[in-house]
């Protein structure tokens, strides 16, 4: 199997289990919502939110780091797998002490369940933290297809755990604790799943290399400090918003936000896989100036793609899937804008930020981390900025908004200083012919399913179908992609099993 074809297939191994993971997403949230309602969801999103807030210092960049630093010294994989997952691990749990103890110091979180809630949802966090870097291993060595067995196999233990809490728990404030506490068993189960199949190829060992630790964060404090900063602009508006408008605005802004962080790890399993490849491309520019800019273009492709193809979905069926994800009481009204109403705006944000993390992951392969830093500062700065002003007045349409506008900054500054590297051209002809296609398969669609008088669940799946079905044939009668790639892809996932 060539190498193209090998980060092809990895990535559609992660797709696959992430579709699955998120068909089992969905039926959690609908365990959740339908148990603990609008506040309690509220309640429930804001723990998550707030240590997921902070949980991105305890990775620091090192996922991604690690990467590289395995592409570039093979000789050394052991010392440097073992020290990065040690260091993660001490890094990790002492960031998600210190931001625990603070909750409980939050006027706005006293005398409420949430502080118990951050405690058992902590170490929820820190079991995944530690997983997906033990994973590490499996992505450097493209065999991701271990690390989505044991995804999907916690997601079952969790979900299974989440089903039984709502059947023997009545109080809800028990039942608050045990959805949470469903996560601890999840991730634990996907640990030692990832520790099983990471030991076919390293056997992860505790290491205590300090001066290469200090060598680490000296090289990734610049790229960790812009995922930190990343990661407060992706999660801030769920924190303002529960300060700001309470409980159940949280609850209706969080439904879409479970959705969107399904789909926005999409552009991560690729460019992971594509990271080594490009590292070891800019070694030689001279040399592999035609392969740097093909490996560029082919991702900007692929994740146009994924990207348009999930904007289309949910800017079609907004309300129905909503109403499938949770229930009713998440849906618009005439006076009041629901869940529904947002959504559509996350998803258009979220098609964007596929585009700015593109940028960053090439500017990581250029070594150019302090750009990035650069970006997130000042992209942070305006969201953050933005939010305080727009959810106070708009409540949860007014953070939508502002994502929106932030990632449009995000791309327009990113593709300016990645242009500052390398001179990288985006396909223009491709992009124009992906702008006309979504549009007409928006209204071919829309108008079709609008002369049908079906249950939002019937809608979901024809609507889903049809769309699957028009979606590849439109981008081959517009010379989009052709059959030879559609084929190519496909002998690449075969040869996987």
């Amino acid at each position: 199997m060539s190498l193209v074809q090998k980060i092809i297939s990895n990535t559609f191994i992660q797709f696959a289990g992430r579709i699955l993971s998120a068909l089992l997403a969905i039926i959690s949230v609908k365990i959740i919502t339908n148990f603990l309602g609008r506040d309690g969801y509220g309640m429930y999103s804001t723990v998550y939110e707030y240590l997921g807030l902070f949980a991105i210092i305890g990775d620091f960049g090192l996922y991604t780091l690690s990467l590289r630093e395995m592409s570039q010294n093979k000789d050394r994989i052991q010392h440097i797998y073992s020290n990065i997952v040690t260091l993660r691990s001490i890094l990790s749990f002492i960031v998600l002490a210190i931001v625990t103890l603070i909750a409980f110091f939050i006027p706005k979180y006293q005398g409420t369940i949430i502080p118990i809630g951050m405690v058992i949802c902590s170490v929820a966090v820190w079991l995944n933290l530690l997983q997906s870097i033990v994973a590490s291993i499996l992505q450097y060595k493209l065999s991701m297809k271990y690390a989505t067995i044991s995804l999907i196999v916690g997601k079952i233990a969790a979900i299974t755990a989440i089903a039984a809490s709502a059947y023997f728990i009545q109080d809800k404030t028990t039942l608050f604790y045990f959805f949470l506490a469903a996560g601890i068993i999840g991730h634990l189960v996907m640990l030692i799943g990832n520790i099983y199949f990471s030991s076919n190829y390293i056997i992860p060992r505790p290491a205590f290399d300090i001066g290469y630790w200090k060598s680490l964060m000296k090289e990734s404090w610049s790229y960790g400090l812009a995922l930190v900063l990343g990661t407060i602009y992706f999660k801030v508006d769920v924190t303002l918003i529960s300060l700001y408008q309470g409980d159940s605005a949280v609850g209706f802004y969080s439904v879409c936000v479970r959705i969107i962080e399904v789909l926005v790890t999409l552009p991560l399993f690729f460019l992971n896989s594509t990271l080594g490849t490009l590292t070891e491309a800019v070694h030689n520019i001279k040399k592999n100036a035609q392969k740097i800019q093909n490996i560029f273009e082919k991702s900007y492709k692929f994740l146009s793609l994924i990207g348009t193809f999930f904007l289309l979905f949910i800017l079609l069926f907004p309300r129905e899937i909503i109403s499938v994800i949770s229930s009713d009481q998440f849906l618009s009204t005439s006076s009041t804008p629901g869940s529904d109403s947002v959504l559509p705006f996350l998803i258009f944000a979220l098609l964007l930020s596929f585009f700015s993390t593109l940028c960053s992951f090439t500017m990581i392969a250029f070594h150019q981390q302090k750009k990035i830093l650069i970006v997130n500062i000042i992209g942070t700065i305006i969201n953050i900025s933005l939010n305080i002003y727009a959810i106070p007045h708009y409540s949860f349409i007014g953070a939508a908004y502002t994502t929106i506008i932030s990632e449009i900054f995000l791309i327009l500054v990113s593709f300016f200083f990645l242009r500052k590297v390398y001179p990288f051209t985006l396909p223009a002809w491709f992009s124009i012919k992906m702008i006309f296609l979504g549009f007409f398969l928006f209204y071919a669609i829309k108008i079709t399913m609008g002369t049908l008088m079906l249950s939002n669940l019937f809608t979901l799946i024809l609507g889903g179908i049809l769309l699957t079905i028009s979606y590849p044939l439109g981008l081959i009668a517009c010379k989009i992609i052709n059959v030879d790639e559609i084929q190519f892809l496909m002998r690449s996932k075969k040869e996987t099993q």
